[in-house]
């Protein structure tokens, strides 16, 4: 069998003339079923299967691994070609962390704690910058623009603002939201600017135990009973402190709104800490045992989260380099936006797993003022994908046409102890349809999709 060849460009390739900047790759007898792959592919499709669109990094790494540069070659292309082997270009997770492409531990919140930025308001269900800097890395090198349908606290689009690529995402939930844009402007501020926050901050942690001194914001208490009446989610002395804090804080964003953003993001991460109450998938009370161990003074929580918020805006160096946009709060909504031109998606969409986004971050919203009356939060429930029992409502009518749903939604429909239950599954596997219908419009035509379930 004669040898096979396939020319590679490199824009950094050693040559004077352009039209000689190519690496030409030799494949033997034994590479016959690599050349057969990658025979069609142009040179950027190899590139990105070689890891990088550098010349030079190739050949310091054969280098480093006293390798000749075509075998280096081969042996990378033979690895990534063995990722897609049998699965029809579609990869799951599962078959590739054995790989040791991923660190299990990245693929969640836990992954990116220690990074700056990533701690400010604890959110169980991401993944860590680690997880979006490898799947850039190994599977779509040259991306320009990036969509998170389902941003969440914005792991996704920051990782990518830092390295210089365009990100886009939607957030339907407005603590997720404020927490994403606080970030955000704090991470465009020049290094000097940074630091004067940082000290800024500082000197309110050093003076809030001054918060005593003034009185309770009326309208905050006010909604607190038109949203959950009787149910006492704080002691008395936190509840007067929590209140005392959303008057602090209203006083402070008169003369410096950043400031007072920041601000807010320690008390959000800190009200549930504080409080009686504890994410544990769903909101719940805390048992007599974690009432104990787990109840974070509401005072000195605030005070530590205003820490660590100024040591990283003080040390976070590299700020960013593009300007994240929030595209949408919906991500049903991105069927009426123009093509966006995105060539990767990173996400990790909403679990069909009982859990309601909305009732886990009530308290939040409360402070916020995003829940006045009764019925807010079953308005921001309804505009939800569908994810729990409780989001059911008879104003969602439209159920999955997928066989394979409708088949599971029957057998539900004859052994569910809760009608809504196979509705939920129905409604759920229908609205993510939609979502992922409308990011296909604006998908360029060899774009890489990532869902992280």
């Amino acid at each position: 069998m004669p040898q096979n060849y396939k020319a590679v460009y490199f824009a950094d390739y050693p040559a004077e003339i352009s039209q000689q900047k190519s690496l030409t790759l030799a494949f033997g007898k034994k590479a016959n079923d690599i050349f057969e792959s990658i025979k069609d592919l142009s040179s950027e499709e190899i590139r990105q299967l070689l890891g990088t669109d550098n010349y030079q990094s190739i050949a310091e790494a054969a280098v480093r691994e006293d390798l000749p540069l075509n075998r280096y070659c081969i042996r990378q292309l033979k690895q990534s070609l063995n990722l897609f082997e049998g699965k029809k270009g579609q990869l799951d997770f599962s078959d590739i962390v054995n790989d040791d492409i991923f660190d299990p531990l990245s693929m969640t919140f836990k992954g990116g704690a220690k990074e700056p930025f990533v701690n400010w308001y604890p959110y169980l269900q991401g993944y860590s910058p680690q997880f979006v800097e490898t799947i850039l890395r190994k599977f779509s090198p040259f991306a320009k623009n990036i969509l998170d349908p389902f941003g969440g606290t914005g792991t996704t689009a920051f990782t990518a603002a830092k390295l210089d690529i365009q990100s886009y995402f939607c957030e339907i939930n407005p603590v997720l939201q404020f927490i994403c844009l606080a970030k955000m402007h704090v991470r465009r501020l020049k290094k000097n600017d940074r630091i004067r926050l940082s000290e800024k901050l500082m000197q309110r942690e050093e003076s809030l135990t001054r918060i005593k001194i003034l009185g309770p914001d009326k309208r905050l208490e006010e909604s607190y009973k038109k949203c959950f009446g009787n149910s006492k989610f704080f002691d008395e002395d936190v509840y007067e402190h929590v209140l005392k804090l959303r008057s602090w804080i209203d006083k402070i964003s008169l003369e410096d709104p950043l400031l007072a953003d920041l601000l807010t993001v320690a008390v959000l991460a800190t009200l549930v800490p504080a409080s009686r109450m504890m994410r544990a998938g769903d909101m719940r009370y805390k048992t007599s045992a974690e009432v104990l161990g787990k109840t974070v003074p509401i005072l000195k929580g605030v005070a530590e989260k205003i820490v660590q918020i100024s040591k990283d805006v003080r040390e976070d160096v590299n700020g960013l380099i593009k300007q994240p946009i929030m595209i949408s709060e919906d991500a049903l909504s991105l069927g009426s936006i123009p093509f966006l031109n995105i060539d990767t998606v990173i996400t990790s969409p909403p679990y069909v797993n009982g859990t309601n986004y909305f009732r886990n971050t009530k308290i939040e919203l409360w402070f916020l003022r995003c829940l006045v009356t009764n019925d807010d939060l079953a308005r921001y429930r309804k505009k939800a994908i569908t994810a729990g029992i409780n989001d059911v409502t008879l104003g969602k009518t439209r159920l999955s046409t997928n066989p394979q749903v409708q088949h599971i939604v029957k057998m539900l429909e004859e052994n569910a102890y809760d009608s809504r239950i196979p509705r939920m599954i129905g409604s759920y596997f229908r609205e993510i349809e939609d979502v992922f219908s409308f990011i296909r419009h604006h998908l360029t035509n060899k774009a890489i999709v990532t869902i992280d379930i």
